[in-house]
C-alpha cells in the first residue's frame, strides 16, 4: 500500500501538478542504473504508466520477477524520490499547528485558518 501511494504522490508532484521547466529537473534528479539510461520522454512515459497502473501492479514494482527493468528503476526513483521530500510537507494537509503561539491563538488568525 505504501509503495502506490509513494507512486502516485511521486507522479502527481513530478508530472501531474509540475510546472514545464521543473519536469527535467525532478526527474533527473535521482541516479539509478537503468533509470539514467532512459530518455526524458522515456521516463516520463515509464512514470506514467506505473502510475495509472499503480493499484493493481504497486506490488509487482518490487519485484523483478514480476515487472520490467524499466518499471522497476522508476518505482525506486520514486521511492528516492519521496525519501528526499520534506515529509510533513507531502503527508500533512497544514502546518497550522507549527505557527507561533502568539500568530496562532489570535482570534483573527484561528478564524482565518480554520484552527480549532
Amino acid at each position: 500500500m505504501i509503495v502506490r501511494e509513494i507512486i502516485k504522490h511521486t507522479y502527481q508532484s513530478c508530472i501531474l501538478y509540475n510546472e514545464d521547466d521543473f519536469i527535467r529537473e525532478d526527474l533527473e534528479s535521482i541516479s539509478l542504473p537503468v533509470w539514467d539510461e532512459l530518455s526524458l520522454e522515456e521516463k516520463i512515459a515509464s512514470l506514467t504508466s506505473i502510475y495509472e497502473n499503480c493499484d493493481e501492479r504497486a506490488d509487482d514494482y518490487t519485484h523483478s520477477g514480476c515487472c520490467t527493468a524499466i518499471e522497476q528503476a522508476t518505482c525506486a526513483f520514486c521511492i528516492q524520490w519521496f525519501k528526499n521530500q520534506d515529509l510533513l510537507e507531502c503527508l500533512m494537509d497544514d502546518c497550522d499547528f507549527m505557527m507561533a503561539s502568539h500568530i496562532r491563538n489570535d482570534p483573527k488568525i484561528k478564524k482565518l485558518f480554520g484552527i480549532q
